[in-house]
C-alpha cells in the first residue's frame, strides 16, 4: 500500500515536473517565433533600404554625369566666346 502512496506521489511529481517544463518550452517556442517574426520585418526593411540606396546613388551618378556634360558645354561655350571677341 505504501508503494503505491509512493508512486502515485512520484508519479504526480514527475506529470507537475513536466508541465512546468511544457509551460517553459511553450514560452520559449512564443519568444522564438516573435524574434524570427522580428527578424524578417528588419530583413524585409534591409531589403527596401538596398533598394533605395541603389536607386540613389544611380540618380546620384546620372546627376554627376549631367554636371560633367553642363561643365564642358560651359567651357566650350566660354572658349568659343573668347575665340570671337578679339582681345584688345
Amino acid at each position: 500500500m505504501q508503494a503505491q502512496t509512493e508512486t502515485a506521489e512520484a508519479n504526480e511529481k514527475v506529470a507537475k515536473v513536466k508541465k512546468k517544463k511544457s509551460k517553459k518550452l511553450d514560452s520559449l517556442t512564443e519568444q522564438v517565433k516573435a524574434v524570427l517574426q522580428q527578424n524578417n520585418v528588419l530583413f524585409q526593411q534591409n531589403n527596401v533600404l538596398f533598394q533605395q540606396n541603389e536607386e540613389l546613388r544611380m540618380k546620384v551618378i546620372v546627376m554627376e554625369s549631367a554636371v560633367d556634360q553642363l561643365t564642358q558645354e560651359g567651357n566650350e561655350r566660354k572658349e568659343r566666346e573668347g575665340r570671337r571677341s578679339p582681345s584688345p
